[in-house]
């Protein structure tokens, strides 16, 4: 990932990626701030990655991915996934090196590292 604002994209795009979603349902999903979230769905949608549509009930904007760009969003999402998976490998190196563990325990994160 180039910086923080891809991996904000990906962890958006990511919370709307099986359907529409209200900015409050975004917020919870992604875990990302509501400032970062208004920010990039700006951008997102500049890019033509969203389609804002207003909810005629509640009269307030959803987000949704932009079928066309498809291939774009599964890139942006795939990056975003392989960010947090070598991060996650990263810590669970850390936890081998600096923590004491059970011998099952040790087994499942060396085969969990070897993916």
């Amino acid at each position: 990932m180039r910086d923080l604002g891809e991996i904000s994209k990906g962890k958006i795009l990511l919370a709307i990626k099986s359907g529409a979603r209200f900015f409050s349902e975004i917020e919870e999903l992604s875990g990302v701030s509501s400032g970062i979230i208004g920010k990039h769905l700006r951008e997102l949608e500049k890019e033509g990655l969203i389609v804002v549509e207003l909810d005629q009930k509640r009269r307030r904007p959803r987000y949704k991915l932009n079928e066309a760009k498809r291939d774009e969003i599964e890139e942006v999402i795939k990056n975003y996934l392989e960010y947090e998976k070598k991060e996650v490998k990263e810590k669970l190196k850390l936890l081998l090196k600096y923590t004491t563990l059970t011998e099952e325990e040790r087994k499942v994160i060396e085969v969990f590292l070897k993916n």
